[in-house]
C-alpha cells in the first residue's frame, strides 16, 4: 500500500504545477505537429508542381515532334514557323502557326 500512496504523490494531476508542465506539452506538441505538416505540405507541393511542368513539357515536345513529322507526310509545303505552349494543372495547350509556300518565288 506504501508503494501505490507514493506513485499517486508522485502522479498527482491536479497538482498545479504539473497541470503547467502538462498544458505547456501539450502546446508544444501541437505547434510542432503544425509546423511539420506545414513544411510537408508546402514540398509536396512544390514537388507537384515541378514534375506537372516536367511531364506536361515533355509530353508537349512529343506531340510537336509528331505533329512536325505528320506535316512533312501529309501536308506537302507546309512549315511551322512558331509554336507557344501553355500548360495548366495536368493540362495543356500546344500552339503551332503553319505557311504554305505557293508557287515560285523570285530569287529563292
Amino acid at each position: 500500500m506504501n508503494d501505490e500512496k507514493k506513485l499517486a504523490d508522485i502522479f498527482d494531476f491536479n497538482n498545479s504545477k504539473i497541470k503547467k508542465v502538462l498544458q505547456k506539452a501539450k502546446v508544444l506538441t501541437l505547434l510542432r505537429t503544425v509546423a511539420v505538416s506545414l513544411f510537408v505540405f508546402l514540398l509536396l507541393s512544390a514537388a507537384i508542381v515541378i514534375i506537372n511542368a516536367v511531364m506536361l513539357n515533355r509530353i508537349g515536345n512529343n506531340e510537336l515532334t509528331n505533329e512536325l513529322i505528320f506535316d512533312l507526310v501529309a501536308r506537302p509545303n507546309t512549315y511551322m514557323s512558331q509554336y507557344q505552349n501553355n500548360d495548366g494543372f495536368l493540362t495543356g495547350e500546344l500552339e503551332y502557326v503553319t505557311h504554305r509556300i505557293v508557287g515560285q518565288q523570285a530569287g529563292i
